[in-house]
């Protein structure tokens, strides 16, 4: 058998686990780009450098917890609604980050990106 075919053959064996792959690769990536800009937008919103430092640190707890949490929820209720979810709250939340004021309305958003 040759080479392409056997590439072939193990990718389409493991069609989701690439498909989730490249999405995650993307998601971490696109994600990265803008985050170093969040504290500075946090500061145009009078956050004060410790306040940043709590709201950042808000935001890796709650990620933690949540990526525990979101695969208990995605084994009992499936992995594609979940998904679907998730697709959902990142649009929200980003869309309250954009209506954000005051820094006191970062809460909310920080919680649901997490």
């Amino acid at each position: 058998m040759r080479l392409y075919h056997r590439i072939i053959e193990f990718f389409a064996l493991e069609r989701n686990v690439l498909l989730v792959s490249i999405t995650l690769f993307v998601y971490t990536t696109t994600s990265t780009l803008w985050e170093p800009f969040l504290n500075k937008f946090f500061e145009s919103l009078r956050a004060s450098i410790m306040l940043i430092g709590i709201l950042t640190s808000l935001a890796s707890g709650i990620g933690l917890f949540s990526s525990l949490t979101s695969g208990l929820l995605g084994d009992l209720f499936g992995r594609k609604k979940m998904i679907i979810i998730s697709g959902y709250l990142i649009v929200i939340s980003t869309l309250l980050f954009y209506l954000s004021k005051n820094w006191i309305h970062l809460i909310l958003p920080i919680i649901l990106l997490a």
